[in-house]
């Protein structure tokens, strides 16, 4: 029933499904509570409502009550309240999807008990760092050994990212913290990521040099540095395809081998550099 023009409620009658292994309505036009029979249904693999504009809170208990779960999708909808603790008993959860929805509170700091965790983003809410606690939500998630994509930009987050990014498994492709109040400097051991095909820290109040190992990961396709107080960069070995730096403090000449776009104007102060092919350096 996902990605239709359905209208009006969830059926109360739903409640009968009482072996229903996926229920997934997500890209709909369905407004008002998710009846709570709905998490109810320990039978349940998949639980999708996002994009649509349902309000109200996730139970604290989901974690308990729908076990089984591997897919767990409310993103882009008006909940509000905070993130249910209780999902780390969600054992085999490996898709989290919280995004853009008026969540508030802290980050769970349990979720490294999901092994099987392959993305989570809470992006877009109003999530904070808790003043004992700070970024141990993202030391937890280093034990997750299969995680390719982590957004939590957009929320309130401040202080310092932790020395134990660094410890993310090399699965990682994408980390996304851009738009929140994160200061100090970037941390060396991001460097070690190798899998990172995106990396976008914008908005934000970083400072100091860029770790010049960054423009060794080979994969990274982009990165988006801009709106912070950052400076250095040496991309000699970069196999960075697309480097958007815009509004930045930005002090170290890119070096030559970067084809600067001449045809495009940029009344944004955005700077966009391509590195070429190998194939194209062969011709």
């Amino acid at each position: 029933m996902a990605d239709n023009y359905f209208q009006g409620s969830i059926p109360s009658e739903l409640r009968r499904l009482l072996n229903l292994v996926e229920f997934q309505i997500s890209g709909n036009n369905l407004s008002g509570e998710v009846p709570p029979s709905i998490y109810n249904f320990s039978s349940l693999l998949v639980l999708g409502v996002s994009d649509n504009q349902f309000y109200g809170k996730i139970p604290q208990d989901i974690g308990f009550t729908l076990p089984n779960l591997l897919g767990l999708y409310v993103g882009r909808n008006q909940f509000t309240g905070h993130l249910p603790v209780s999902l780390s008993n969600a054992s085999r959860l490996d898709e989290f999807d919280f995004a853009s929805c008026s969540f508030t509170g802290t980050m769970l700091t349990n979720l490294g008990s999901l092994k099987d965790l392959l993305r989570l983003t809470v992006a877009g809410n109003q999530l904070e760092t808790d003043e004992a606690e700070g970024f141990s939500f993202l030391t937890s998630l280093t034990n997750c050994s299969n995680l390719k994509y982590l957004d939590i930009g957009v929320n309130s987050f401040k202080g310092e990212l932790p020395a134990s990014i660094a410890n993310f498994s090399t699965n990682l492709q994408e980390l996304n913290v851009r738009f929140n109040q994160i200061s100090g400097s970037i941390p060396e051991g991001i460097t070690n990521l190798i899998g990172l095909t995106r990396l976008d820290i914008s908005g934000n109040s970083f400072t100091g040099e860029i770790p010049e190992g960054i423009g060794k990961l080979e994969r990274l396709g982009y990165l988006l540095l801009y709106n912070n107080r950052i400076s250095g960069l040496n991309m000699r070995n970069a196999a960075i395809e697309l480097l958007s730096i815009r509004e930045t403090f930005l002090r170290s000449r890119m070096h030559k081998e970067h084809n600067y776009n001449r045809g495009r104007a940029h009344n944004d102060r955005s700077i966009e550099f391509s590195k070429q092919s190998k194939s194209d350096e062969c011709k």
